[in-house]
């Protein structure tokens, strides 16, 4: 497993994006990370976790996430248990276990073949096809998480403009 930290200049809502890349391929990895070099221009921090093969990312999604609605997986659709399996049978079903196990991850389905990606995408398993712009896929993410979020700062504005008057009210 591979963990880095990508440090953008302003944070998105001052919080981190974990950003999880299930990919076998270490050539498909690197040319991944060459697309979130250009993250660095829309300010946001990353957590970048690689995972490498399908029992790592198994494993790695178990456990509970620290902010699942701050989540963004790139799922390589390609990948398999064993060689006996056909491709997308495993990831396939981790993905619909995650968009069951956190409903506000944000998956991203990555694969050569763009069939694949938008056949997932509609049965409901992953968020977003990459098709052939990732960086537009990831920068969608990143809309949905800020979305999701705005509701639950207007409530916590609300409130605390709420408290503000009742304490400074005269009495």
């Amino acid at each position: 497993m591979y963990l880095a930290k990508r440090q953008g200049r302003v944070n998105m809502n001052k919080q981190d994006i974990n950003l999880i890349v299930v990919e076998d391929d270490y050539a498909k990895f690197l040319s991944i990370c060459l697309v979130l070099e250009f993250f660095d221009t829309l300010f946001f921090d990353a957590n970048v976790v690689h995972l490498a093969t399908f029992d790592e990312a198994e494993e790695y999604f178990e456990k509970e996430l620290p902010s699942p609605d701050r989540t963004i997986v790139i799922m390589d659709l390609n990948m398999r248990r064993s060689p006996t399996q056909r491709m997308d049978v495993d990831t396939y079903e981790l993905s619909r276990q995650l968009k069951k196990k956190y409903p506000d991850i944000v998956i991203i389905a990555n694969s050569s073949d763009k069939g694949n990606q938008y056949h997932q995408k509609k049965l409901g398993n992953c968020d977003l096809a990459a098709g052939d712009d990732l960086l537009e896929a990831i920068n969608q993410a990143l809309d949905m998480i800020a979305q999701r979020q705005q509701p639950a700062q207007n409530e916590y504005s609300e409130c605390k403009d709420k408290h503000a008057m009742t304490e400074c009210s005269p009495a």
